[in-house]
This record gives structure tokens, sequence and C-alpha cells, in this order.
């Protein structure tokens, strides 16, 4: 998300010219494919984990910064980042955009989920970097805090896994830009920190500054693994560089781009040895005053192509077989797929592959999309009396103007379909509920689209959803925001409070709180009689959402 304007970029940075300039020529060199790469190891065990208690989630407790986060006098800079989680919680706020109303009985639960966006693990010493650009007007050019997502994501999956010890997360659904900079070191540090293999963020093996281990952004981090499955959703800064540059030109084949990216100034830029700005393990880092240079190459951090991204998913090991991916998405080179979380709830994930093709950080919608995906799989969907939760990486706010289809016409057609209850994204890094109500009068064709904020930029929360039949042919979801639970002191801690300092100090104006009634919230979404039937038979199971107030 949050990515350079293009425009800006063709003018000032001429060796980055594929996506100003057209296609590359096609060549080879030494360096592994992607696409073969199956990522192994062995996995962290967390079995005889017991937390010493549950959670908090901002119910019970929220945030509680020194000064407000927005930019703030610079004679306060002392207190700049300062804050602790002793803040009042936040209760539940009934939304009923959709006229919908409670169904009145005795609620069951019947899925649990957590939704989490925008992550951005990001290799900070990459010579592919922007960071000279970086400026309120282009924040995500280099944020000072960034070097620390590594250790934040690994606090919200620990987080999760206490949890997921009270009541099992039936899914984890990420919504894209797992990672920063299209490159594959980082795309497998993601992966490993939620599959819980060892991570070494230093990619130019720079020596580091401090004795002993994890004190520091260059040490290795060994994570804790996710106890419970997770699924992937495509963003722009998974498939572009920096969000905005395709590597290659997508309209080559699959295998033509293979050859083609090898031969692009953006692969031999961040395998290469000369930076604009050499970051080693110094950070953060003045990146104004940062020399050019250089640096300790790596092929580690190549660019990938669509199709080598979708592999590095498939080939990934996990309790869901390739986090949602098939090798039909790797044989197409094709990122939207459907995934059933079990045969006995009567629920269904579509997930789109938003990312535009010729680069840019909107989102892009084809006809061809449309026609062979997105409304066969509605319709099959609605012949198979299940629920629906759409996923895209992009809001449907987000959808470029040059794209095929619009926003519109994707919330026009969801309208269409009465068992379609929520549309989850991410890109915008900041909590939105947004109502999509019927358009006529059969109130089963309303549902909400619901965006996650970053879990790296402020407020570095994620989601929790339960779904519950409230009777009456209704179906409530309990949306839940929650912090990741870090130790004071604790390098994630200390990124935190320097993401807070970043918007005090004026360099990002973004805080992506939004309102009350974005964050916990109960949804009430109307559905259609024979899917409320099958919920009726499921067990009782009472909502874990009312431990929350506990």
């Amino acid at each position: 998300m949050k990515s350079m304007y293009m425009f800006v970029l063709c003018i000032i940075i001429p060796f980055f010219n594929f996506a100003c300039s057209g296609s590359e020529e096609s060549g080879d060199t030494s360096f592994p494919d992607a696409a073969a790469d199956v990522i192994a190891g062995d996995v962290i065990s967390t079995d005889n984990y017991v937390p010493a208690k549950k959670p908090d989630t901002t119910v019970r407790r929220t945030l509680k910064s020194e000064l407000p986060i927005a930019k703030q006098d610079p004679t306060l800079s002392d207190k700049f980042g300062e804050y602790d989680m002793s803040g009042a919680g936040e209760e539940h706020i009934v939304r009923d955009d959709l006229g919908t109303g409670k169904g009145g009985e005795k609620e069951k639960s019947f899925f649990y989920m957590v939704h989490l966006s925008d992550l951005h693990i990001t290799d900070f010493q990459s010579p592919s970097r922007m960071v000279k650009y970086d400026s309120p007007s282009i924040p995500s050019a280099y944020r000072p805090f960034e070097g620390y997502a590594p250790r934040i994501l690994n606090e919200f999956i620990r987080t999760l896994n206490d949890f997921h010890y009270f009541r099992p997360i039936d899914i984890l659904l990420i919504s894209g830009d797992g990672i920063d900079n299209n490159q594959y070191n980082e795309t497998k540090w993601l992966i490993d920190i939620l599959n819980g293999r060892e991570v070494n963020p230093n990619s130019g093996d720079y020596k580091t500054l401090i004795d002993g281990p994890d004190n520091e952004v260059c040490d290795s981090l060994k994570p804790a693994g996710a106890k419970f499955p997770w699924i992937y959703v495509l963003g722009n800064h998974d498939e572009l560089i920096v969000g905005n540059f395709p590597a290659v030109d997508r309209t080559l084949s699959a295998d033509e781009q293979e050859n083609a990216i090898k031969e692009g100034n953006y692969y031999k830029k961040a395998v290469g040895d000369q930076s604009e700005a050499v970051i080693a393990c110094k950070y953060p880092v003045d990146v104004q005053n940062a020399r050019a240079g250089k640096v300790n190459a790596s092929d580690e951090r190549r660019p990938l192509t669509h199709r080598q991204l979708i592999n590095m998913y498939y080939t990934a090991e996990g309790t869901v077989k390739g986090h949602g991916f098939s090798q039909d998405n790797v044989a197409n080179d094709d990122g939207n797929y459907v995934y059933n979380p079990s045969s006995d709830i009567p629920l269904r994930f579509i997930v789109l592959d938003t990312p535009s093709p010729v680069g840019l950080d909107k989102g892009y919608l084809s006809q061809k999309m449309f026609d062979e995906f997105l409304k066969p799989q509605l319709d099959k969907a609605l012949e198979d009396k299940v629920l629906v939760v759409i996923s895209s990486h992009h809001p449907t706010w987000s959808i470029d103007s040059k794209s095929e289809k619009s926003g519109s016409d994707l919330i026009a057609l969801l309208n269409q379909y009465p068992n379609v209850l929520l549309h989850l994204v991410g890109h915008g890094h900041e909590h939105r509920v947004v109502p999509h109500p019927s358009q006529d009068s059969d109130l089963t064709k309303g549902y909400f689209e619901i965006e996650a904020p970053s879990t790296l930029d402020f407020p570095q929360q994620g989601n929790i959803y339960e779904f519950v039949y409230s009777g009456n042919n209704v179906v409530t979801v309990y949306k839940t925001v929650f912090d990741h639970n870090s130790e004071k002191g604790s390098m994630a801690y200390i990124g935190r409070g320097i993401a807070i300092a970043d918007i005090q100090d004026g360099s990002n104006p973004d805080n992506g709180m939004k309102d009350k009634t974005d964050r916990n919230v109960v949804l009430n979404i109307k559905i259609p009689a024979d899917i409320a039937d099958k919920l009726k038979a499921l067990p009782d199971r009472s909502p874990e959402t009312e431990n929350f107030y506990k």
C-alpha cells in the first residue's frame, strides 16, 4: 500500500526504467529459480506452551500515549513515542447499517478467525529501496521502525498463539503486503516467521554492533511459529517493486518472465553491490544524509515473478496446503483462489488477486476475473448453499480508474448475492468498516467491507472476527481489535513507540485508528433461510467474544 507515485519516480530515478519505458530483453544468470524453491526446515514447536493468562483485547485495555498521536510541537520531542497499555477499553458498538437487526435467539458461534494486513517485512539494507525520497508526502519510502517488522510480526503470532490456546483459531487471513519490495528474501522471512523457522534479517551480512542475541535489528530471530492455519492474499508490495513497479513485463508468458526478469534493471539493482543509501546495522538511520556507495551484494534479494511468488506460498509447509494456493494457481500463473475451511461449516472464502500487472499501487479488476472466476464462483457458492467471505488486498475505494472493472462494479456484483457476508481488505493501513446495503427490498443482499490496519504502521493492530448465528436468519459478526502483547522494553515494543513518534514529529501524517465505530463493532447480516437451516443444525457453542470482557 502507501506507495510512491510512479510519475515522480520515473523522472527522478533513471535506473528504474522498466515501468517507464517498457519490456526488457531476456537472458540468464546463475541465480537459483524461486519457482523451484521449496522452503524446508524444522518448525519450532510450541505444543507444550501454556500461556500465563488469556491475552487482553482492546475491549479491556488500549494503548495510552503520553501525547496525542498527531503532529506535536517539536519542543515536546522528549515525550515522543512514550506510551503504555493502560488506556480504557472500548466496548463493542452495534452497527445495524444494513437494517437487519439482531436475531434475538441464543447465539451459536460457528467460526472464529483473525485478519492481519500490511505486515511490510522489509529488507531495510536492500539497494533497491528508495529511502532518499522519504518525506511526509511519501512516508513509506522509509520507516524508522521498519527494521523491527520481523519482531513485531513474531509478537503478533505469540499473542495469537495465546488466543488460540483458549479458543482454537479456525484461520488467519493475511490480506496482502506481507513484504515491502517484491524480494525473495523478504517473502522467505515472512513465511519462516509464520512457520517458526529462524530468520536472519541482516541481508548484507554486516557486523552487528551489540554483543548478545536479539537486541538489535540485525540479530537473528527464532520465531514462535503459528499454531493455527493461515492463508495469504497477494498485495501490491508482494508483486511490485516498492509496491509500484513490475520487475518484468507481465504480458510475457510465465516462462518468458523467469528469463527476462534476470536481465532487468530492477533485478540487477537488487542483487548488486551499489546503493544510493548504504544501510548496515546502525538503526534507525538518518536516510537524508546516508551516503551512496558499495554494499554487500546478495542474490537473496532478487525480485520475483508473479508465478515464483505464488509458488513460494504453494510450496511452503503448513496445515493448509499451499496457504490457499493450488498447483493450478502455479501452473496458470493465477492468484485468485477459493478456500473452504471445513466441510461441516457452510462458509467459503473467495480470494481475489488485485494488484495491477502494469504497476502503481492502485487495485485492478479485469473483465476476465469477473467473467471466468468471480461470478462463476459466486454462482457456485449460492448453488452450494454456503456463506461467502470475499478477500482482496485492495478496498473498493482504491481500484484504479483505468481498471477494466471498477470498485463500484464489484460492489454491484456482490450486492446481487444474498450469501455474501463480508469483503475483507487491507491497503489503507487504517480501521474502516463500510456497509454496502441491499439495492432493493431484499435485505439479504447487503454486506460489509472491512479494512484491517497495518501491523507495522501505527496502530499495529489486527482484527478477530467471530461469526455467530443469532436466529431469525441473521448472522452476527463480532469484530474485536487486538494489539501485539509485547513486553515493555522489547524490540517490538520499542518499534511501536517509534511508529508513534514518527507521527508525532510530523514524518508520517497518517494515524490509522479512524473512529470507534470502525473498531470494536457488532455487524448483523441477513442470510438466506436455507443456509440458516444449516447453521441451526450445528452444535451449540457460546461466543468467545463474551470472554473478552472477563
